[in-house]
């Protein structure tokens, strides 16, 4: 049994102290609500592998450990999932930015185990293929009898809210809350749509099928609930904001019990599919199909018309073995 060496008091870590570094670092930093929440369970998680770990100052945190047993505890509570490659970039910068402050705080270097390559991201990330039920997930919403994905406007009046919800979910990577966010004035003439806030705003080419479907919907809203540029795209049946909640509902609602059930995450994770992308979101992180890109770059990239000709086919491709 191997035996640690021993340590001075001044230099073992104090749960307590942590905490109380963690709080004073988030309120110096704007963050939304929700991103407080993530940030805290990236925190709490770090705190967990402290002391299952046994570390003893910060010196002693070696990030590649701590990512790969974060990447196992996914995979353990998420029936055999593997993170995204941008999942597990944003676990990297929030720690190594917290342990850095928390080092500052505490008069003591940086260290260089907190540096972690990207290879190492990927190779934790890998996954030999995307399941089978995604790819069912496509084929059903892509078929020529439910073309959800392709032209919500082949649907009722009545669900062309959910499918054009769905569709804009797949064509921009969206996440729930971007979804929610959207106003009608964030799609211009041209069918590009501005999506996200601050630094992981970016925007998307729409397909000319969905782009037309946009147009109907909120012109439809105009006219029965008076709607502006700055009102919400997607609303409740009654007019007011949707909450996330309902609008994962209405996604659900489109493909039957039996099958993958539509979502944000399952759209999110098929657009990747289909793109070869790693990082999902085009211009949420500076990853994008596996190369390292300036976040600068990465910021002002938009889904060129080369890629959605591409992604349109594999689509459609989908579509003929349904």
């Amino acid at each position: 049994m191997s035996t640690r060496r021993a340590t001075p008091a001044a230099d073992l870590i104090r749960f307590s102290e942590l905490a109380e570094l963690a709080e004073q670092w988030l309120t110096t930093r704007p963050l939304r609500p929700n991103s407080v929440r993530a940030y805290e369970a990236e925190l709490q998680r770090l705190f967990e592998w402290i002391d299952l770990a046994g570390a003893r100052n910060l010196k002693d945190i070696d990030l590649k450990l701590f990512l790969t047993w974060t990447r196992d505890q996914f995979v353990a509570t998420s029936h055999g999932a593997i993170p995204r490659l941008g999942s597990l970039q944003q676990t990297k910068r929030i720690v190594a930015a917290f342990l850095r402050y928390a080092a500052l705080m505490r008069n003591e270097p940086e260290c260089i185990a907190w540096r972690v390559p990207t290879h190492h991201l990927e190779q934790l990330s890998a996954r030999p293929e995307q399941p089978e039920d995604l790819i069912s997930l496509g084929r059903l919403l892509a078929s020529r009898d439910h073309p959800v994905l392709l032209d919500p406007c082949a649907g009722t009046v009545e669900d062309l809210s959910s499918r054009l919800l769905a569709a804009i979910a797949f064509w921009a990577a969206a996440t729930c809350s971007e979804l929610v966010a959207i106003k009608c004035g964030d799609v211009d003439a041209a069918g590009i749509l501005t999506i996200g806030w601050g630094e992981r705003k970016r925007r998307a080419q729409l397909p000319a099928a969905v782009h037309q479907a946009t147009r109907c919907h909120i012109e439809r809203q105009r006219r029965q609930f008076a709607t502006t540029k700055s009102s919400p795209l997607f609303l409740s049946a009654a007019g007011g904001e949707m909450s996330a909640a309902a609008l994962r509902r209405r996604l659900r609602a489109l493909t039957p019990e039996e099958a993958l059930r539509a979502s944000p995450r399952s759209l999110r994770r098929l657009f990747a599919h289909l793109a070869g992308s790693h990082s999902i979101a085009p211009g949420a992180s500076a990853y994008r199909q596996g190369r390292k890109q300036s976040r600068q770059r990465a910021l002002s990239r938009d889904l060129d018309s080369t890629e959605l000709r591409t992604l349109h086919q594999a689509v459609s491709g989908l579509a003929t073995h349904a």
